[in-house]
């Protein structure tokens, strides 16, 4: 009889034991499968810059952007490089900065160090006006418009430019400004 309910008892902790190895397996399988689900998720999550002022529809279709964005954010970069006082150049380039590559990023930080020390020297003011022309290809945006070049808040200076900056939108949205050129028109 002692060794009948014996049995018995094992069999009843075998078979619990059975269950509950069950559901671990099954709860680990559900974990696994969630986790790749996150990885899978934040791959996959679009980062989108967006300039301050929008006036256009900007969308992106698939990791495309649209023509708006592309014009919106090179006009936004030319803004950085070409309006600022002696006071917030710094800011300006900083954040015209933040928008490039690492790969890239010394190559366009030391021609901007130099063109903010000589600014900061002499106390030169400048701000750039569009003339509507902005012109958007698949490796580079044309921006064209005036400089106004200011000295002691008294106009020294006028110039008709065109900005060319050279772009690429990464997988993930992302703008990234791989250099630019200023060209006197």
């Amino acid at each position: 009889m002692r060794i009948k309910r014996y049995k018995e008892e094992w069999f009843n902790i075998l078979r619990q034991n059975f269950i509950l190895l069950f559901l671990v397996i099954v709860l680990s399988l559900v974990n696994i499968f969630l986790a790749i689900n996150l990885v899978r998720s934040s791959n996959n999550k679009l980062v989108v810059l967006v300039p301050p002022k929008v006036t256009d529809k900007l969308e992106f279709l698939g990791s495309k952007p649209s023509v708006a964005y592309l014009r919106s954010m090179g006009f936004y970069a030319v803004s950085l490089l070409s309006s600022y006082t002696p006071s917030n150049i710094g800011t300006q380039f900083k954040y015209f900065l933040s928008l490039v590559p690492s790969s890239h990023y010394h190559l366009v930080e030391e021609k901007l160090r130099k063109i903010e020390k000589n600014e900061k020297k002499y106390e030169v003011s400048q701000e750039f006006g569009t003339n509507g022309n902005i012109k958007v290809y698949t490796d580079k945006i044309v921006v064209e418009g005036t400089i106004r070049r200011y000295l002691s808040g008294k106009l020294i200076d006028t110039l008709p430019v065109r900005y060319t900056i050279y772009y690429r939108v990464g997988d993930l949205g992302n703008f990234e400004v791989l250099g630019y050129e200023l060209d006197k028109i």
